[in-house]
């Protein structure tokens, strides 16, 4: 004969054997709740075994979700590497996904955004500098390529024909001494005398050449010309 209720399946394991005097007894085999699971089945003799389901922790994802039979598999969500960022945020049931932070290659492309934690750097293309034009700052990773008035476009501000006065003259020899040392090629300096002022169309222009002379030549310092 038995002896309890039965459980919701119906199964039941002997709780206490029978002896010469007494008769055998039964117990109706536990199910486990909505957050258990098997630990351990039910033999003929002893009853079901239940555990708690294991929540992850607020670092962790579910990465085997559990079972009548399994617990939950929790796992560490990882951690992006200085050299990455986080492409898609972790879940409950899924890892954070990173991925490499783009290089700028220096001369060709600069950083015009700086990464962060959740987001690539983005570099835009250096630019080139024009056929009229002189490398006046050098391109770095983080900064683009500053481009000025190349020498040659100097140089023929700077061609003179002729000069009204001995005393003109040597300004502009002054001039062109002070721009050539800057590496700005002077192609004609005149150094006539008694020659119509009208040649400079200005008659105070040659000694305004020497005082624009070295801030002029400041700019020009990289030119090869």
């Amino acid at each position: 004969s038995s002896s309890g209720s039965g459980s919701g399946s119906g199964l039941e394991y002997e709780s206490k054997a029978p002896t010469a005097t007494s008769d055998r007894e039964c117990s109706p085999v536990k199910d486990c709740g909505a957050d258990e699971f098997q630990s351990k089945a039910p033999t003929a003799t002893s009853d079901r075994e239940c555990s708690p389901v294991k929540t992850c922790g607020p670092d962790e994802f579910e990465s085997e979700a559990p079972t009548a039979t399994s617990d939950r598999v929790c796992t560490p969500v990882q951690t992006c590497k200085s050299t990455q960022y986080e492409s898609k945020a972790p879940t409950a049931t899924s890892d954070r996904k990173c991925k490499a932070l783009t290089n700028c290659v220096l001369g060709d492309t600069y950083e015009t955004e700086a990464p962060t934690s959740t987001s690539d750097r983005v570099c835009s293309p250096v630019t080139t500098c024009g056929p009229n034009e002189k490398e006046t700052q050098a391109p770095t990773l983080t900064s683009d390529r500053v481009c000025g008035a190349g020498c040659s476009d100097l140089n023929a501000v700077f061609v003179v024909e002729g000069a009204v006065s001995q005393s003109q003259a040597d300004a502009l020899k002054r001039a062109a001494s002070i721009l050539s040392s800057h590496g700005v090629d002077i192609s004609a300096v005149g150094v006539g005398r008694n020659v119509d002022e009208r040649l400079l169309g200005d008659i105070d222009g040659a000694y305004d050449l020497v005082s624009r002379a070295s801030e002029i030549a400041s700019t020009v310092d990289t030119c090869s010309d």
